[in-house]
């Protein structure tokens, strides 16, 4: 079974264009690799939570740049919601 991965990419920061086109560039290289890939350009942390539960993937890739994708709250909510719905984070 192919696993699928989400690229989490864009965010809040100033540098949320890097973020997609890094993401993207993950993306095609996964594709490449044989998963099933998913992308979301993060821009409402509440659409994010949707797409989680309607894609349903195995595991999240964290594309986002900058400091909000560092910062304490947004580890918080990892650890909250990978906990909550068991999909890991890399």
């Amino acid at each position: 079974m192919t696993k699928k991965v989400m690229v989490l990419m864009g965010g809040f920061s100033s540098e949320k264009e890097v973020s997609i086109e890094s993401g993207r560039g993950v993306a095609a290289a996964l594709i490449k690799c044989g998963y099933e890939v998913v992308t979301h350009n993060l821009t409402d942390t509440r659409k994010f939570i949707a797409a989680l539960n309607t894609e349903k993937p195995d595991v999240v890739f964290n594309a986002l740049h900058g400091n909000w994708a560092r910062t304490e709250p947004f580890r918080r909510f990892w650890i909250y919601y990978k906990f909550l719905i068991h999909i890991p984070v890399c």
